[in-house]
């Protein structure tokens, strides 16, 4: 069956993609310790920051419809993911600044648009939003599970080195998961984050 999907669509995939792509190489060049991959998980995350825009939303995936938080907070998983494997095989990227552009800018619209889907709203609402989005929710209507299901088990990560951070405490409270302490697994955080970061 061929499914002929908008290019805007395919583009934002692709993006979606290289960041999980990015934390797979990254999980692969700390295991190996081969620097060549990390190397390219540090330049996918590098992008990404370079990328964000100065609120801190990421541009393909704010432009989802009603699924823009919901790839918003993979797009994080998969740039956290990074970060931690590289701070495991001794660089620390999480502080890398594009700007004034980071992963905790990004962490904190990510929360404060959870609380105001409004601050998404406009960039969600794009020509063809519907390609991207899950049936049932509209760029006013966002999708905001994420918050309260185990795709968030990425924060507990994030919570273990920059828990106290503002971005870190909006995130808590932005998450029922998280703020509970719940433990689960979700493919983009590794498995049970809760139980490898403590």
């Amino acid at each position: 069956m061929n499914i002929d999907l908008p290019a805007r669509f395919i583009i934002q995939w692709k993006r979606f993609e290289k960041y999980q792509f990015g934390a797979l190489m990254a999980a692969y060049g700390y295991a190996s310790q081969d620097n060549k991959y990390l190397k390219k998980a540090e330049g996918t995350y590098k992008t990404a920051i370079k990328g964000m825009r100065k609120d801190g939303s990421l541009p393909g995936d704010s432009g989802r419809g009603g699924s823009a938080l919901h790839y918003t907070n993979l797009a994080l998983a998969n740039l956290t993911a990074i970060a931690e494997f590289m701070a495991l095989s001794g660089r620390n990227i999480y502080d890398l600044k594009s700007g004034q552009k980071s992963l905790h800018l990004g962490v904190q619209f990510l929360a404060q648009s959870t609380k105001n889907p409004k601050l998404i709203a406009g960039y969600a609402n794009t020509k063809d939003w519907q390609a991207g989005s899950f049936t049932g929710y509209s760029p006013t209507n966002q999708d905001r599970r994420w918050a309260s299901r185990a795709a968030s088990l990425w924060g507990y990560t994030y919570l273990a080195r920059f828990g106290r951070s503002a971005p870190g405490q909006s995130l808590r409270k932005a998450s029922p998961f998280l703020s509970a302490g719940k433990a689960g697994v979700h493919q983009q955080s590794g498995g049970n984050a809760r139980c490898f970061s403590g």
